[in-house]
């Protein structure tokens, strides 16, 4: 009866760690989905990032362009304001 008792708990036991097994197996490949997602997340975020950069670059290229215009168009009030004269009052 002993030995009856003994390989009926050693197949529980087996049965049981086949069971966990399957539930760390499981785990495993839900891990495995969840840093294919982040590894995806990043990768996307990368693009968007070097995107983000070469739109700055493109912003400061026309605020260089901007402030040539402005500096130009002072430049032309100084000069209007020069051949204009003194303002006489009426």
């Amino acid at each position: 009866m002993a030995d009856i008792d003994l390989g009926q708990r050693l197949c529980e036991d087996l049965g049981g760690l086949w069971r966990q097994v399957g539930t760390l197996t499981r785990a495993v490949t839900v891990f495995d989905v969840r840093f294919d997602r982040i590894d995806a997340d990043i990768a996307t975020l990368k693009a968007d990032v070097a995107v983000l950069k070469t739109d700055v670059a493109e912003l400061k290229t026309d605020v260089a362009g901007l402030k040539t215009d402005v500096a130009g168009l002072k430049t032309d009030v100084a000069g209007l304001k020069t051949d204009a004269g003194p303002r006489q009052s009426p």
